[in-house]
């Protein structure tokens, strides 16, 4: 069996939290502009507008723990370790 890099155990995870999480405050915050403003548009613009920071924030995460991982390897590698 195979070691799962970063982006296989964020997909088996829970990976997408908080862009889903952000979506739904979105959305929630939408909802009530929309009971005050007697409108229906506020809740899915903001709540996409809460899922792309959200996913702003996974990738950041993301790139930094791959970054790490990088690091790490290439020390490994060059102690001749792995």
């Amino acid at each position: 069996m195979r070691e799962l890099n970063i982006t296989e155990v964020l997909e088996v995870s829970g990976a997408g939290v908080i862009a889903d999480s952000m979506a739904q405050a979105g959305s929630d915050v939408g909802t009530f502009f929309d009971s005050v403003c007697h409108t229906d548009t506020s809740a899915s613009a903001i709540a996409t507008v809460g899922r792309n920071f959200g996913s702003a924030i996974e990738n950041t995460i993301t790139a930094i723990g791959n970054a790490g991982i990088n690091a790490i390897n290439s020390m490994f590698k060059w102690l001749k370790i792995a």
